[in-house]
């Protein structure tokens, strides 16, 4: 799933921005609206209408409370990459000089980065998923904050940019699979959850980063605003992380 969703972001975003600056906004909502359409289509025709019932005669595990900080901690991470992420365009427009031609391409950069996070943090998340995972909050941080300290120079801000691109979704994935690890036998609802706390944070971000800027932030403060935001985050993970270096007897059971 969530490679599927950066490879739409290295897709659609550029695609989206080009329709919008040749036909106009309303141009991209409607592409969005097909494609949202042929999605409705595809899914008629080749998901299953019946799955089938259980017979293995199980109770469906529920979900450990062990799993509900980094559940947390993922609804932090996904607001700090939307809270920088939702202005990242004008931004680059406006204090780093991007020419607006050049806007499509930029986010194409930013894209590839986020699918190469993705994989690079799938491979960590099966190796020390501890250290990767705090290691990859505490550059995460460092990335923000110095994009907002460099945002007015464009090529360092572009290497920034994808940088973070790169750190915000190898952290998907890390939790991601540290919350499947946490939930034992609810392995299934987690990963569920874990989706559903990424959304919440998508809007939190954004949300959180329009009122700075009607309060008087400019533009590069929305980078520090995800900075914190990452940072609020490493605690949570840390208790995770603590929780899962213990025994489990939903994990333990025979």
């Amino acid at each position: 799933m969530f490679s599927g969703m950066t490879l739409a972001n290295v897709q659609g975003v550029p695609a989206g921005t080009l329709i919008g600056q040749w036909a106009g906004w309303r141009a991209s909502f409607a592409a969005v609206a097909a494609l949202g359409f042929i999605t409705l289509l595809l899914i008629r025709a080749l998901l299953p209408t019946h799955t089938g019932d259980r017979t293995d005669g199980k109770p469906q595990a529920h979900l450990p409370g062990r799993v509900w900080p980094a559940l947390l901690a993922s609804v932090l991470a996904a607001a700090s990459m939307f809270a920088f992420f939702t202005y990242l365009l004008p931004t680059l427009s406006q204090v780093s000089g991007l020419p607006p031609e050049r806007s499509s391409a930029a986010l194409l950069l930013c894209g590839v980065g986020l699918v190469a996070g993705g994989w690079i943090g799938g491979r960590l998340a099966d190796g020390q998923l501890d250290k990767a995972l705090l290691l990859t909050l505490a550059l995460l941080c460092a990335s923000l904050i110095a994009f907002c300290l460099l945002a007015a120079r464009l090529p360092f801000a572009l290497a920034l940019m994808t940088l973070w691109g790169a750190l915000a979704f190898a952290l998907c994935m890390l939790l991601q699979t540290l919350a499947i690890r946490l939930a034992g036998d609810a392995a299934v609802q987690a990963s569920a959850f874990n989706v559903g706390a990424f959304n919440l944070g998508n809007a939190l971000g954004a949300w959180l980063a329009g009122i700075l800027l009607s309060h008087g932030g400019v533009l590069e403060q929305t980078s520090l605003l995800a900075a914190g935001l990452a940072g609020l985050a490493l605690p949570l993970a840390s208790l995770a992380l603590a929780s899962a270096a213990k025994p489990n007897s939903a994990c333990m059971r025979a």
